[in-house]
């Protein structure tokens, strides 16, 4: 494996703004040297790029989390609809 810039932890790529989206240049900037690079360029600062890892238990939580607000608030709305029906007759 080639060890360039482009693949770098640190190297954060430059875009260029088109008409229909973006695009990315052959260029950006190390974090670590403070410096434009091109992308593929070798440096003493290259680190591998580390995958984010899916992390199912995080998920799982944030669902249970936000599942366990939206009972509640159908809850509140079944008490307040029953509420209402019960004021009109």
């Amino acid at each position: 494996m080639e060890h360039k810039c482009g693949k770098c932890e640190y190297y954060n790529a430059l875009y260029l703004k088109v008409y229909c989206g973006f695009i990315n240049s052959d260029c950006g900037y190390c974090v670590v040297s403070q410096s434009a690079k091109s992308k593929n360029d070798c440096c003493k600062h290259w680190t591998k790029q580390i995958p984010e890892v899916f992390d199912g238990a995080k998920y799982k939580k944030v669902f249970e989390s936000t599942l366990t607000q939206l009972n509640g608030i159908t809850i509140i709305l079944n008490e307040l609809t029953e509420q209402l029906n019960s004021n009109k007759e």
